[in-house]
């Protein structure tokens, strides 16, 4: 059987910036087959996650789908499933994301980002997606790295002395345009970004994070629209209604340009798990 060896994306952060307000970011790089028929690759991806984990640490796995199987389970708080992949509580984040994606000839890469909570249920989950791209498409699940060198996983086994931290490039000055990568789905109003940023955040800050309180500032920076692309991705059971964004954002404060640095790894808005939310920063 062939082995896998999972690499570190990005290069590691100093000590004194791999950390904010708590939470520190894990990234890894991976490349699959393309899947088939779809649009927006960021969904089948995460399902993907959600397959691999379920079918290898759930005990009932065999006797249905994930609905059928949590409910009611006693073993609910300490299964891996809920408490990397998806939590009972409908409003807890998941510690987990997925953070773009792209065509390279005939594959898929895409980056997977996480924070500490998630690390405790990483083999499992890795061991999972290796035996689920064995068995499927052309057999193989290839990944690479960015950055350097780093073996943290390969056959069943993790090295979690090898997983560093990765840090956001920081923003030098107080004016900016942003671009989004991926749609933003928010149901905020007002100006569009800093709502579902901050909320974001401060979500993760308090279920993963020091619990510190993130200021509500009234004008944080002057935003600027300078395009705006409504996005309608039409899903299984439902539509997600979005939009692609390009801002041009001025007289940023100290506390909103921490939201920006780190939000380019954590994303703003709603189904982050699956991509959404993803923005780049472009200095002026």
């Amino acid at each position: 059987m062939k082995k896998t060896v999972i690499t570190l994306d990005s290069t590691p952060a100093a000590p004194d910036c791999a950390s904010w307000h708590g939470l520190r970011v894990y990234g890894l790089q991976l490349e699959c087959p393309i899947p088939s028929g779809e649009r927006f690759y960021g969904h089948h991806l995460r399902g993907v996650l959600g397959r691999a984990l379920f079918d290898t640490v759930c005990l009932y796995a065999r006797q249905g789908g994930h609905d059928t199987a949590c409910a009611g389970c006693t073993l609910q708080t300490r299964c891996a499933y809920p408490q990397a992949f998806k939590p009972v509580a409908a409003d807890r984040l998941p510690p987990y994301w997925l953070h773009g994606w792209h065509i390279v000839e005939d594959r898929l890469q895409y980056h997977w980002f996480m924070l500490e909570a998630a690390l405790p249920h990483l083999e499992a989950w890795l061991y999972g997606l290796q035996r689920h791209w064995q068995q499927h498409q052309d057999g193989t699940l290839r990944v690479g790295n960015v950055g350097h060198d780093v073996p943290v996983f390969a056959g069943r086994t993790l090295r979690l002395d090898a997983l560093t931290p990765i840090s956001p490039p920081a923003i030098p000055s107080a004016t900016c345009h942003l671009h989004t990568i991926t749609p933003l789905i928010s149901k905020h109003g007002g100006d569009p970004l800093y709502g579902p940023l901050r909320t974001r955040l401060q979500r993760l800050i308090q279920l993963y994070g020091d619990g510190t309180r993130l200021p509500i500032e009234q004008q944080p920076w002057v935003c600027t629209t300078v395009a705006q692309e409504p996005v309608a991705l039409q899903m299984p059971r439902r539509t997600w209604r979005g939009y692609h964004y390009r801002l041009h954002l001025s007289h940023i404060t100290e506390s909103a340009r921490s939201l920006l640095q780190w939000g380019q790894y954590l994303h703003a808005g709603g189904h982050a798990t699956a991509g959404c939310g993803a923005f780049r920063l472009v200095q002026d």
